[in-house]
């Protein structure tokens, strides 16, 4: 009788990995990296536990609504779930890391890609300091992401705490500045805006590249929420 093999592509909830993910960015501002867990029910005075948890909805490993991006899109509440779910092609793009990739990188590192796919990246994004994480990294531009969506993916993944530039996008283009012409985030919108959803700060992808698993990374029905952390999981019959 087949089994299977599970691998655990999430990471944990905790301070030190949102600061691993977005360096010097979270550790400067505390709303980016913090939990806050305060005790509705307390075993130090009653017979259970209950605890109410206040946190970014893009904390760690999570999944990003079209609102997140696109103004008047779908909340995660919106959005249609199956597509957080299903058969996944693990691509390699470690030859390619801190570079922007486009359609003449996926053609190589894809070309095996079917039409309903989720495509994870494993990028091996390992720069030497804090400081420098948030600087350097792999993402995808918007041509590639146009390449995704003509493929028919259905979402896409990466091990970086964003699919685009993140220090580009905050802090060189300044997207979140309500003075900034459209498009902003244009990777994000691409996607989005095609139902290509996006999951971010996924780990543990070089153990399976070049592979095709079965993925889930499904997220809870926030009212209009932006995205929302996950459990990522891949697995594969044995």
């Amino acid at each position: 009788m087949a089994g299977y093999r599970l691998h655990d592509l999430t990471r944990p909830m905790t301070r030190e990995t949102i600061i691993a993910l977005a360096g010097k960015l979270a550790d400067g501002d505390e709303r980016y990296a913090v939990i806050e867990k305060d005790p509705l029910r307390s075993w130090e005075t009653e017979n259970g536990a209950i605890f109410h948890l206040h946190m970014q909805d893009h904390f760690g490993t999570h999944v990003d609504a079209p609102i997140h991006t696109v103004r008047d899109a779908p909340g995660i509440d919106g959005v249609d779930f199956t597509h957080f779910f299903g058969e996944a092609l693990v691509v390699d793009a470690s030859a390619h890391t801190l570079k922007a990739l486009g359609p003449e990188h996926f053609e190589e590192i894809a070309a095996d890609v079917r039409e309903g796919d989720i495509v994870l990246i494993h990028s091996l994004d390992e720069p030497a300091t804090i400081d420098a994480y948030i600087e350097e990294q792999t993402w995808v531009s918007p041509e590639g992401a146009q390449w995704l969506v003509d493929r028919g993916v259905k979402s896409v993944g990466c091990e970086t705490w964003g699919i685009e530039h993140v220090y580009d996008g905050y802090l060189v283009k300044n997207y979140y500045d309500a003075d900034t012409p459209q498009p902003t985030w244009p990777t994000h919108q691409i996607l989005l805006s095609n139902d290509v959803y996006i999951i971010e700060g996924l780990t543990g992808l070089a153990a399976l590249k070049g592979r095709r698993v079965m993925f889930s990374a499904l997220p809870l029905p926030i009212p209009g929420g932006s995205g929302c952390p996950v459990r990522a999981v891949a697995w594969e019959t044995v």
